[in-house]
């Protein structure tokens, strides 16, 4: 039975090959109260999307007034025995569920189009995105169906970071944080 996506919307989206300084201001606005998380600024963004020789990631981005307000970026591979579409970053401004809904939509379509099996994300239940993922239909893979076995696992170094490494709801991750995608 095929996804519904949901209507199409009228939000202008922007292709993305180059991060600018518009990102590390949406990184910003997206990861208050956020307390372990890779900084998602331009420099990053740019080096991991756009510079890496093994890419091809299709970045895209809506405004408001001149500020960006939603960023979602995506890829297929062909692993795991299939045609794997991965949601590598999804991230929005407080109020823009609207934005980034539609960016997600469009790169599952996208994903669609281009005959990917599966979709994948990384998002973790207290991610303020979470809703807006499993809206989309994307659901929690329960452990045996996983194609592989991921261990996260982290320390702290210093006494005044315990609370915060230990608590998971600390944490943001996404697919950006994985080396192999």
């Amino acid at each position: 039975m095929p996804l519904h996506l949901g209507k199409p919307s009228n939000v202008g989206i922007e292709l993305v090959q180059r991060f600018d300084d518009r990102f590390t201001d949406l990184w910003h606005r997206f990861a208050v109260g956020t307390g372990i998380a890779v900084e998602r600024d331009a420099r990053y963004l740019d080096w991991r999307l756009s510079r890496r020789p093994a890419g091809a990631y299709e970045n895209v981005v809506t405004a408001r007034d001149g500020r960006l307000s939603a960023f979602v970026s995506h890829c297929i591979r062909e692993k795991h025995g299939g045609r794997i579409g991965y949601i590598m970053e999804s991230l929005h401004v407080p109020g823009e569920e609207a934005a980034v809904t539609t960016l997600l939509r469009r790169a599952l379509a996208r994903m669609t189009e281009e005959r990917a099996d599966v979709a994948f994300a990384w998002c973790m239940p207290h991610a303020t995105t979470y809703p807006i993922f499993r809206r989309a239909g994307f659901l929690a893979v329960p452990p045996r169906f996983l194609p592989i076995q991921l261990h996260f696992g982290a320390r702290a170094l210093v006494a005044e970071s315990a609370h915060i490494v230990q608590h998971p709801r600390s944490w943001y991750v996404s697919y950006l944080d994985s080396d192999t995608v």
